[in-house]
């Protein structure tokens, strides 16, 4: 039976994310157990372009797919058979070879000094339990140590030989495309073989040797293989790390990836950090540890998928954290049996939103979907926005109820907390947890707000920087006697202009307007009679010049319709205002250009003997 991620066994934050971010969530669900593929699944991977689809490797019968459907059953179809045996550790390739009735089927032979491309029927066309089609079977001269695809909608495969060779091959004729050049380095020198091979994008790849990376294009009209960039590891103190178990790119615009090195002992944890590979030395930032070994990782969608078996339990768990920064947003567990050697042998793979993981024994697999949104970090915070909010003060419960939707706004708990005789103190202490964060900016905060007449609260609301520009207007309409000076704060925010433009649009009513421009006015006609720091001084707070011209051009690009329609004599005074501003602003600059001018000339210089002299040469330029 399906069965969803519980709560005892996801983060708080993650459940908020599930329970109150409902569309925006990471959700893990595990579905029903696949069936048994008739043998020992060797190999597994993707099928390109299907969503929930997968093409295996399975010992003594070929390649078979599997097709998950909406409900999550599973059914396997033969798609062709091979005699010969595969590198399962390097994985299997799965080219939908234009969209016909046949689709191409690669992977590294076992030894591992040979090529293999197939073609077998495409997903949906009447399936064969033949003899799968040989395209080609190319020699690599070496054996391979990695391979990779660079994209998942690339029709190459690129290969990493010991010794740091790089091939490219066609998905579909199983020939070489592109031949680089062979790395080097002092791993090379050394004859190190830890190394790792990943896709960044389309035909382009990253090779990590040790404490060394390349990164290499094939370029399309040319076929050949360009080193683009190469340079050191900056691991500081991660040099003591086991050896190097796999990168993989974050799928990220930039060159960043995600390195994982082994224990120093079958019980220890791997070790990941992430890196952006550029400039000499690419600086690697260490993930958190885990406590327990994972069995098999993944890297999707800026998330890092860890399955780490579950101690004393034919269970495995699946954990998600964000790839960047490690913090942890879900997990879920799941049946599988294990082997005794648990922590390796499983065989990991996603097909966008769904995940299959094979157990060590080859014969059990279990399947998981999942949802997983960008910006985990992001998102985590906000899922504990809400918890946060209701694990404040019990002072401001009723409060906290009215904000979440549990209470109506005409509760009596709520109409005491905001009456004349506790206003002060709901204001005091409303304010206090608007400081420290425990209220996230929201609509319902600002209503609270100015129902309620909580200037204070209000003020350090307006000091947060992640306040939204709406918002902001919001508290600035609520403030129509402009009891609270609130249009200060507002004007003295850093916004983006779009954004406040509009706000000013939606939410500033044009019954305000001429108040607010009445005292924009007498400020700017302050700084005209004296200086910003004499004002300052007597006026601790007050918004610069450069700040009130900003937010008059805001309010004249949002609320246009509605200054039109004010008294001429107004507007007048407004124009003058900014006139004489820009004159003042004119006339500053060019004083202080002359006096520069002027602090360059010193008696008997050449700079002044020269300006006296008439020019041996004069050009000028006549129009006709």
């Amino acid at each position: 039976r399906r069965r969803r991620a519980s709560a005892s066994r996801v983060p708080r934050a993650a459940r908020g994310a599930m329970g109150e971010l409902e569309g925006e969530s990471v959700q893990l669900e595990v579905l029903p157990k696949p069936p048994s593929a008739g043998g020992k699944i060797e190999a597994i991977a993707a099928v390109e372009g299907k969503e929930a689809t997968f093409v295996a490797f399975v010992s003594g019968i070929g390649l078979r797919y599997l097709d998950l459907d909406a409900e999550g059953a599973g059914r396997w179809s033969t798609a062709g058979g091979f005699a010969g045996a595969i590198s399962g550790q390097l994985g299997v390739f799965h080219h939908s070879g234009g969209g016909g009735p046949a689709a191409f089927v690669s992977f590294v032979e076992a030894p591992a000094r040979s090529w293999v491309c197939l073609r077998v029927p495409q997903v949906g066309e009447a399936m064969s339990v033949d003899q799968a089609a040989l395209v080609e079977r190319t020699a690599l001269g070496a054996a391979v140590a990695a391979a990779c695809r660079a994209a998942p909608a690339d029709g190459e495969a690129a290969l990493l030989l010991a010794g740091g060779g790089v091939r490219f091959l066609d998905l579909s004729t199983g020939k070489v495309v592109g031949k680089g050049p062979k790395l080097e380095g002092k791993a090379a020198s050394s004859g190190s073989s830890s190394m790792a091979i990943a896709g960044l994008g389309p035909r382009r790849v990253a090779v990590v040797w040790e404490a060394e990376y390349f990164v290499l294009e094939l370029e399309a009209e040319t076929q050949k293989v360009l080193l683009r960039s190469q340079g050191s590891l900056g691991l500081g103190g991660l040099g003591s790390l086991g050896s190097l178990m796999g990168v993989s790119s974050m799928g990220s615009r930039e060159d960043r990836v995600l390195l994982c090195w082994g224990g120093a002992s079958e019980a220890s944890a791997q070790s990941f950090a992430t890196v952006l590979l550029e400039g000499a030395t690419a600086s690697a930032s260490l993930l958190p540890s885990t406590a327990a070994p994972s069995a098999a990782w993944l890297c999707v969608s800026g998330y890092l998928a860890e399955c780490v078996p579950v101690e004393g339990r034919s269970d495995l768990t699946v954990a998600l954290r964000d790839a960047r920064f490690g913090m942890q947003v879900a997990s879920a567990e799941i049946p599988l049996a294990l082997g005794k050697k648990a922590a390796g042998g499983l065989l990991f793979t996603a097909s966008r939103g769904t995940a299959l993981i094979v157990g060590s024994k080859g014969s059990e697999a279990a399947a998981l979907r999942w949802r997983l949104p960008r910006f985990s970090l992001q998102l985590l915070i906000g899922a504990g926005e809400k918890e946060a909010l209701a694990q404040g003060p019990a002072q401001l419960s009723a409060l906290r109820a009215m904000a979440a939707g549990k209470r109506p706004g005409d509760d009596p708990a709520v109409e005491e907390m905001l009456s004349g005789k506790r206003r002060k103190t709901t204001d005091e202490a409303l304010a206090s947890e608007v400081r420290r964060r425990c209220w996230p900016p929201s609509p319902e905060l600002v209503d609270i707000i100015v129902r309620g007449q909580c200037w204070a609260a209000a003020r350090e609301l307006l000091g947060l920087p992640e306040l939204g520009e709406d918002l902001a207007v919001r508290l600035l309409a609520g403030d129509a006697g402009q009891e609270a000076s609130l249009l200060a704060h507002v004007v003295r925010r850093a916004s983006t202009p779009g954004l406040l433009q509009a706000a000013l649009e939606n939410h500033l009513p044009p019954v305000l307007l001429p108040a607010l421009l009445e005292v924009l006015i007498e400020w700017m006609e302050a700084y005209r009679e004296f200086t910003p720091e004499a004002l300052q001084k007597a006026a601790p707070g007050l918004p610069t010049q450069a700040e009130i011209v900003r937010f008059l051009a805001a309010m004249a690009d949002g609320c246009l319709p509605s200054l039109l329609r004010l008294e001429g004599d107004l507007l007048e005074r407004v124009s003058e205002a900014l006139l004489l501003a820009n004159r003042e602003r004119a006339r500053g600059e060019r004083m202080h250009s002359m006096l520069r001018a002027a602090l360059k000339i010193k008696e008997g210089s050449t700079f002044l003997r020269e300006a006296w002299e008439a020019p041996a040469v004069e050009a000028l330029l006549l129009d006709f």
